[in-house]
């Protein structure tokens, strides 16, 4: 058992199949992607956490974000259309999942919006987040 799987045992919420299905497709769209619990929730990186679930209230988020350090470069918008996902703001968006059928059906658009995002991750910070 790891600490990501540990931290949800103790967290006892009512969507952990649709949590884990979740972590299974980021875990499965990128190799060298490491999981791990960053502010309160299972985060997901590279070299810097661009990815994180968002547990509170019903159902489960994914926050899609450009981690800790200050970048200056803008993101080029990705559709996100297909996930109803919504932009919080240029460099940060949110994909709510309503239940397992639909992280299932989502999981395709996911997968081809997280390999875009950590490609631009990995050009503006000089390939240093690259894989």
């Amino acid at each position: 058992m790891n600490a990501v799987d540990s931290f949800l045992d103790g967290l006892n919420h009512p969507c952990r199949r649709e949590i884990d299905a979740l972590r299974s497709v980021i875990r499965g769209s990128e190799p060298g992607l490491q999981e791990s619990v960053k502010w309160e929730a299972p985060s997901f990186a590279l070299v810097d956490h661009f990815a994180t679930l968002l547990l509170k209230g019903d159902g489960v988020r994914l926050v899609l974000h450009r981690g800790t350090k200050k970048v200056a470069k803008p993101m080029v918008p990705i559709d996100v259309s297909p996930l109803s996902a919504k932009w919080q703001a240029p460099d940060r968006c949110v994909v709510s999942f309503s239940s397992l059928a639909d992280i299932e059906a989502k999981a395709p658009d996911l997968v081809r919006v997280l390999k875009e995002w950590i490609a631009q991750l990995e050009e503006i910070q000089g390939d240093s987040v690259g894989v």
